[in-house]
């Protein structure tokens, strides 16, 4: 059971910032493209992202299950996993913390869909976008870096 959780985190981590940079990618190209509007562009806004959370949270959450129900198997020191579910955690919690103080309230922003960036909303779209977008990054780096830590093969047995 330990070889199949290890197994299985070793695929979500990576799965998760996989996922994430496609997202992000695709995204960004809709939001710079000129085929839609601002309207268009807020209602793919908010239909897409809550997907992207909850994908997330399912992926990192499995990761933090498997890696604490695999926390003794051989083929990783304690030291790494030790390290790898901290770094989980961090990563869940900075996921909580864009979801609930970041995107809820930039999703609260731009509803109603279509509103011009000017202004108080410019600057405020603005902050909220650099938060989520600089948070969201440290937190793929913490998944990958606990990817990487559990899936180096150990060199001392």
């Amino acid at each position: 059971m330990k070889s199949f959780c290890l197994l299985v985190a070793r695929f979500a981590l990576p799965a998760w910032f996989g996922a994430a940079t496609l997202f992000v990618i695709t995204s960004v190209r809709e939001q710079v493209s000129q085929a839609f509007d601002f309207a268009t562009k807020d209602q793919l806004a908010l239909v897409r992202f809550p997907a992207y959370y909850w994908f997330g949270f399912v992926l990192v959450g499995v990761s933090l299950a498997c890696l604490v129900a695999a926390r003794s198997h051989s083929a990783v020191s304690t030291r790494r996993m030790r390290w790898s579910v901290g770094l989980v955690i961090a990563s869940l919690c900075l996921m909580v913390v864009d979801y609930f103080y970041i995107y809820e309230p930039l999703a609260a922003l731009i509803h109603p869909v279509g509103q011009e960036r000017v202004g108080q909303f410019l600057a405020d779209f603005t902050a909220y976008h650099n938060a989520s977008k600089y948070i969201n990054f440290l937190d793929g780096c913490l998944c990958m870096a606990a990817g990487l830590l559990i899936s180096t093969p150990r060199t001392n047995p």
